[in-house]
């Protein structure tokens, strides 16, 4: 099933028809998402809103989404990947330092909010190990390099 992370809509339709066909939904794993480098000066707004989308909106938009199912069965388990970028950036990651900051404290707080309705949230924070993450197809660098 392909969701547009970009589109309440779709993601919407998406846990729906999951529900649908299994009865219930019980894990959202929220691991979209991609690097960005460059300093914050050589970015520009679409390329740094386009992060911003993506790497802590669609998460926000998926908890969103599933919470209400979630409440009904007083159960569920959200996992958010984030990364060492989170609590330990590199020299020219700034904002994807500060999309993986924001899914940490996000995770933080969402886990006691939801904690009452049986929900459990967890943030995984990876540091470096072999994926295809620092390939071309996970990284977008500035277009304006300085």
């Amino acid at each position: 099933m392909e969701v547009d992370l970009s589109n309440q809509e779709s993601i919407v339709e998406a846990i729906a028809k999951t529900v649908a066909k299994f009865g219930k939904i019980d894990v959202l794993v929220n691991n979209a998402g991609y690097g960005i480098g460059g300093a914050v000066e050589e970015l520009n707004q679409k390329e740094i809103s386009d992060s911003f989308n993506i790497n802590i909106m669609a998460v926000i938009k998926t908890m969103k989404s599933v919470m209400p199912y979630f409440r009904q069965q007083k159960s569920g388990n959200i996992i958010n990947v984030s990364s060492i970028a989170g609590f330990a950036p590199g020299i020219g990651w700034a904002i994807y330092a500060a999309t993986k900051y924001a899914v940490t404290g996000l995770s933080e707080v969402m886990a006691e909010d939801v904690r009452g309705f049986g929900v459990k949230v967890t943030v995984v924070a990876p540091g470096a190990f072999r994926t295809n993450f620092l390939e071309d197809s996970s990284l977008v660098f500035a277009d304006k390099k300085i």
